[in-house]
């Protein structure tokens, strides 16, 4: 499957004073994602129970090749002792968009079904971050050793 995906920084403040945080059904749940390679990645969602997901995707940029598949724990467990990078963090799902917390950088992703595609931006939306290696899951992941000490 192909996604088409923008990034943008997030003004927090905004963020929790807007209509849109104030007026959605919002969604908020941690995302425990590992990585072992830059382009697979493993991660733990608990919504309403807890899922394992297996995620290929790649190259980096806004239109990207991404292959989900749920696994199990038993799968899950083995598979983890294979990463080398860990990232946690906390997501909100607003309207159309995605906004992650890790370490107090806020990121909003929104998924679009063509490039050119337009959508409503909301004020709190401030710099597009696409394509910005630095701004991505995999290069804010830590080492097992900096994760294992939190």
């Amino acid at each position: 499957m192909i996604e088409i995906e923008r990034k943008f920084l997030v003004d927090e403040c905004l963020f929790f004073n807007s209509k849109e945080y104030n007026t959605s059904k919002i969604l908020i749940y941690p995302i425990y994602q590992s990585y072992i390679t830059s382009f697979i990645r493993l991660r733990r969602i608990c919504i309403d129970k807890i899922e394992y997901i297996l995620t290929i995707k790649a190259p980096f940029g806004f239109k990207r090749i991404e292959f989900e598949k749920k696994i199990s724990k038993k799968l899950y467990l083995k598979l983890i002792k294979y990463s080398k990078k860990f990232l946690l963090k906390m997501r909100y799902k607003v309207g159309m968009f995605y906004v992650d917390n890790i370490n107090d950088l806020w990121i909003a992703e929104i998924e679009l079904k063509h490039v050119n595609e337009e959508f409503y931006k909301p004020e709190w939306l401030k710099e597009e971050v696409t394509g910005k290696k630095e701004f991505y899951n995999y290069y804010l992941a830590e080492k097992e050793d900096d994760f294992l000490s939190w």
